[in-house]
């Protein structure tokens, strides 16, 4: 066997087992719960932001002869860590081989708008898509973050600038009115 054989057989015997798990980093976390929480929130005036991500459902989606999965869950936003009269707003992740997509349903009472994340895996970033209703704009500084290092932190950094460019209490109340496909 020659010395270029013996390499490939080498790298393919390395790399094998990490071929199936390497690009859908958060599989796992993604039908669990999570919570955390912000120290000093914009909307609550210096007090912490306390949230929750709860996983609701996954629902098999189909297009064009392809099928994947959708997960949906319920965002939880509040100021108190037992989260009496929490901010809920419906979401639905999709993840992809290269790409997650986060789609936050936000409505103020009169319409539907879908703030969207966008997470490359490869490179670890993301951006922000969304247009808020027009008395529920704080900032709009909707930055591209780099460096995401885990899960945790990529939620806690979503909720952060939800927080910095939101006035959130504009979307307590009105999740009923929120149609998910």
């Amino acid at each position: 066997m020659t010395n270029l054989q013996k390499y490939i057989v080498t790298l393919a015997v390395l790399f094998f087992p990490f071929l199936g798990h390497s690009q859908v980093m958060m599989k796992e976390l993604l039908t669990t719960n999570q919570k955390g929480q912000l120290d000093k929130s914009v909307n609550w005036t210096g007090k912490k932001v306390y949230y929750q991500i709860k996983f609701d459902s996954i629902r098999t989606f189909k297009y064009e002869g392809k099928e994947s999965a959708r997960h949906y869950y319920t965002i939880l936003i509040a100021d108190n860590a037992g989260f009496n009269n929490p901010i809920r707003v419906p979401s639905m992740v999709r993840d992809l081989v290269i790409t997650t997509y986060f789609e936050i349903y936000l409505n103020d009472g009169i319409e539907t708008k879908t703030f969207t994340l966008v997470y490359d895996k490869n490179n670890k970033w993301y951006r922000i898509k969304f247009a808020p209703q027009a008395g529920c704009r704080r900032e709009e500084l909707w930055k591209r973050v780099n460096d995401i290092r885990s899960y945790e932190d990529l939620l806690k950094s979503m909720i952060m600038q939800m927080d910095n460019n939101l006035k959130l209490d504009c979307y307590r109340g009105h999740e009923a009115k929120v149609i998910l496909e």
